[in-house]
């Protein structure tokens, strides 16, 4: 039988193992939730600025151009977008794009949204519409992938600005 101060040895060893191991764990957790907590209010910060948009009617499509906005001291690693268009209640038009890039820290990041309408009749009639008397406006809703979730966004343009 081994001495008993070898064996209070080994229980020592076995707890400041398990303690380095919960130290870690807790360690990366706490990390984690940081990251993902700075993460939160940095996509709260980024903001959508319209330029212009213009429509192809032959190809059944329209771009839009915006800015992307980022006032905080943060860089963020887009995945892609994915978008919507809705006319009213009615969707007219998609986009997605799996291009990765970067929103740098206090800047504007240009950004170009190339929409396939879905229902170019009622695109066509909501541009109609605009130029004739007072229109819905159009609403575009976009979410910017990250690693880590998606930030929703939207904003409306009048449909007299598809030139």
């Amino acid at each position: 039988m081994p001495p008993l101060h070898s064996n209070a040895l080994i229980f020592v060893a076995m707890l400041e193992k398990k303690s380095i191991y919960t130290a870690l764990a807790i360690s990366a957790i706490t990390g984690l939730a940081i990251y993902l907590f700075r993460l939160k209010n940095l996509s709260d910060t980024v903001q959508t600025r319209f330029k212009k948009a213009s429509k192809n009617p032959s190809k059944g499509s329209f771009t839009v151009d915006i800015d992307l906005i980022n006032p905080s001291a943060g860089q963020l690693n887009v995945k892609g977008i994915t978008g919507q268009v809705f006319f009213g209640n009615n969707l007219i038009a998609t986009y997605s794009s799996k291009t990765p890039f970067v929103i740098r820290p206090n800047s504007a990041t240009p950004v170009s949204l190339n929409f396939q309408t879905t229902k170019g009749a009622l695109l066509n009639a909501a541009i109609q519409q605009a130029t004739s008397k007072g229109a819905i406006p159009i609403t575009i809703k976009y979410d910017i992938r990250t690693a880590f979730g998606s930030i929703p966004q939207s904003f409306t343009i009048n449909p007299a600005e598809l030139v």
